[in-house]
């Protein structure tokens, strides 16, 4: 698992403070008192006065007969329509204006508010309509080729969300200002509209007695009602360019905009400074790496904060040194497997897949979905299962953004064991150049957004406390989209004890560690936890109701939080896994970023057994899984504690749920007979 093993810190208010019972995030973005809300119009026979617009933090002024709303001010709240008037636009993490009634003449009765998550903190408003000073264009509609004339109040320097990191000990290190001539790549995030619709209509498509059970959205109908208005992505690209950037890639949900430049411009234009800080390398054993950071938060005109989520990424350059061609050939070394180590086929038998295996499921039909950083080497996947007797095809590689220029082993380890585990299926894996976030973040949220496959796995993750919330939320909406569309999301939780992001998201199914203990003949003894599974209190996401009943949690309380682990696979390195990499065989490995990929294999053949007998494909699992008490009798609850390592005293295992290891280690054919 890529997780940093850092302590908890708060690093700037802006970014890590996490806000409750649906809280809007940039509200505390500002600072000083707030401003004066000007009057609304005056009303007049057919007329058409628009209510002012609020200052930062202010409320926008009542609209006139048959006008709009004043615009909320940065943070504020937008002023409510008049008769048949429209609802003025929230500010940037503000509350959208309450929409008018009847329509008057030549009135139009809309309602632009918006509610946020109530299991996260929402980013910005999700008006679904352009702000003041932008044409309303409908998505599909002919796009401007230049800005529209600003006012200068929506020209004003702004403060932005955003989600770049400041010096965080232990964690982020400074080593002072960025050279101006160095380029960047960053993440532009828009807020999806109607989130709090998105969150109702996901709840009633896993309720089993809701006349929508398992109506899983199609992606159109996702880009029809919750993507972010094209218009917005149109309108900040035009000034990102003018500006002096490049937008080279658009995510097909349009959440996500990447856009490049020099550091000078990025100085200039968001008013701040880049600093290159030095982080732990999430590819463990390996140097550290540099990425940009700021001491100060970044500033944008307040159209352009009226429209985005944040800059929620800056990361350095990508390279462009190729590839190297990968050489030697496929080496078949069939392996004498002892006690203490994992094969694909003592895996399999642990987890019950062995059973599905023998009744013809194999994952035949499904596509599985691997996220990762970088890339591997064919040669040493077709090694890998063909020495454990695996015959199955090369993976469908996608990549994400510019080319990989290196390999890692864990990209190799996450493939290498879904495909083993699924060894039928499609394995569809989904590049990004790097591990930086810049990479990561997009990578995820592309590999939902185009809808290609049944069930994901991620094993790139970080511990949430070591990220920026922007980042963390941003994980969180990607997933809310897969579960829209029935997308199984699995994630590595970690090996540090401690609670990571994205499997911290509601909508990501976290799969912690455990290990097992095999007998000479072969059977299994017996199961404990892993001492180092990752687990624990989110800092941002707040308990959901179907994770209430059986979580007290031991690490934030006020209000509760969502927790995790949600299950758990092997995971220890004391009875390591296999894997082949660089053209050899490495000694044995351990961590949750095993346990995803194969808790995402084993979800493969399940839903091959569930469309052979004309189910549909398995979904978002957490919901279902806490509160059907077939599926959760289907797990082997894993009561007994690691003997090696040291298990956190208040994370112990335990009958029922418990931290390290959720409810327990799955049984594929239990969840396929069980999940309804």
């Amino acid at each position: 698992m890529l997780s940093l093993r850092f302590p908890s810190t708060t690093a700037r208010v802006l970014t890590l403070l996490a806000l409750f019972n649906g809280a809007a995030f940039a509200a505390v973005s500002c600072s000083g008192s707030s401003g004066e809300t000007p009057p609304g119009g005056t009303a007049g026979s057919g007329g058409t006065a628009q209510g002012g617009q609020g200052g930062i933090g202010g409320q926008g002024g009542q609209g006139g007969q048959g006008g709009q709303g004043g615009q909320g001010g940065q943070g504020g709240q937008g002023g409510q329509g008049g008769t048949g008037g429209v609802g003025g636009q929230g500010g940037t993490g503000g509350i959208g204006g309450t929409g008018g009634g009847e329509a008057g003449a030549g009135g139009m009765s809309t309602s632009t508010s918006s509610s946020s998550s109530s299991s996260s903190s929402s980013s910005s408003s999700s008006s679904s309509s352009s702000g003041a000073g932008g044409s309303e264009v409908p998505d599909g509609g002919e796009l401007p080729d230049v800005l529209p004339d600003f006012t200068d109040a929506e020209l004003a320097p702004v403060t932005s969300i955003d989600g770049i990191p400041n010096p965080l000990p232990g964690v982020y290190m400074d080593l002072g200002p960025a050279n101006l001539n160095a380029k960047f790549r960053s993440l532009i995030a828009f807020p999806m509209r109607d989130k709090a619709v998105l969150e109702e209509t996901i709840a009633n498509i896993y309720n089993p007695g809701h006349p929508m059970f398992r109506d899983y959205m199609t992606a159109d109908e996702w880009m029809a009602q919750h993507a972010p208005p094209e218009i917005d992505l149109h309108l900040v690209k035009i000034w990102l360019e003018s500006e002096g950037f490049t937008v080279p890639f658009v995510a097909t949900n349009r959440l996500l905009i990447e856009f490049q430049g020099t550091v000078a411009r990025f100085n200039e234009v968001f008013q701040t400074t880049l600093h290159v800080f030095e982080r732990e390398n999430p590819q463990q054993g390996n140097p550290p790496i540099d990425v940009y950071g700021t001491l100060e938060p970044l500033k944008v005109p307040t159209w352009v904060a009226q429209r985005i989520g944040g800059v929620i990424t800056a990361d350095l350059a990508a390279s462009t040194t190729p590839l190297t061609p990968e050489g030697g050939g496929i080496v078949v070394q069939p392996q004498t497997v002892p006690t203490n180590r994992q094969s694909p086929a003592k895996i399999a038998k642990a987890y019950g897949v062995d059973q599905l295996y023998g009744m013809g499921y194999r994952g035949q039909g499904m596509k599985l979905g691997v996220t990762v950083g970088a890339m591997f080497r064919y040669k040493d996947l077709q090694s890998f299962w063909q020495s454990f007797g695996i015959i199955r095809d090369d993976p469908v590689v996608t990549y994400t953004m510019e080319p990989p220029s290196t390999r890692y082993i864990e990209t190799t380890l996450d493939v290498e064991w879904a495909g083993a585990l699924a060894p039928g299926a499609t394995l569809m894996v989904y590049a990004g150049h790097d591990a930086r976030n810049t990479s990561m973040v997009y990578t995820f949220n592309e590999a939902i957004a185009r809808n290609e496959v049944s069930v994901i796995t991620d094993s790139f993750a970080h511990r949430e406390d070591s990220e920026p919330a922007p980042v963390r939320i941003q994980y969180h909406d990607s997933a809310m989209q897969a579960a829209a569309l029935g997308i199984t999301v699995v994630a590595a939780t970690g090996d540090s004890a401690q609670i990571d992001t994205p499997s911290a998201s509601p909508y990501v199914t976290g799969v912690g560690g455990t290990r097992l203990f095999w007998n000479a003949n072969g059977t299994l003894a017996y199961e404990t936890n892993w001492y180092a599974s990752g687990c624990g209190d989110s800092l941002t996401f707040l308990q959901p109701t179907w994770q209430a009943p059986y979580v007290t949690n031991v690490e934030i309380n006020a209000p509760p939080r969502r927790a995790t682990s949600d299950l758990a696979v092997h995971a220890s390195q004391y009875a390591g896994y296999y894997v082949f990499y660089l053209g050899q065989w490495e000694p044995g490995y351990g961590g949750t970023s095993f346990s995803s990929p194969v808790f995402g294999g084993l979800m493969a053949v399940v839903n091959h057994y569930r469309a052979a007998n004309n189910l549909p494909q398995a979904g978002w699992l957490n919901s279902i899984l806490y509160t059907n008490a077939a599926v959760k009798a289907s797990f082997r609850d894993i009561t007994q504690t690691d003997p090696d390592g040291t298990t956190p005293p208040n994370k112990l295992p335990k009958a029922g749920w418990d931290y390290p290891t959720g409810w327990g280690a799955p049984n594929a054919m239990g969840l396929a007979l069980t999940l309804p």
